[in-house]
């Protein structure tokens, strides 16, 4: 009797890719001040886009620290510091 060969996917240590579409694993849950501040990056972001800002990247990390948003207004780069309460 056959029998199919082991399922192995071209993942790291043999693990089966995912389709770009599926959910990412459940990871464990972040604290309360981080998922607040994204709660609070994603409000900004939503009302810049919503006044016509083009956000380029959120998030962006350097050397120097991080930024929170960067954003074009027409032809002006904007950077944002976000602080929610």
């Amino acid at each position: 009797m056959a029998t199919d060969p082991p399922l192995t996917g071209g993942g790291p240590n043999g693990t089966p890719d995912l389709p770009h579409d599926a959910p990412a694993p459940l990871s464990p849950r972040r604290p309360l001040h981080l998922r607040l501040g994204a709660h609070g990056e994603d409000a900004a972001c939503a009302q810049l886009a919503a006044s016509g800002y083009r956000i380029l990247t959120r998030n962006y990390r350097c050397r120097q620290g991080e930024i929170d948003i960067v954003a074009l207004d027409g032809e002006v780069l904007v950077f944002v510091e976000g602080k929610t309460d």
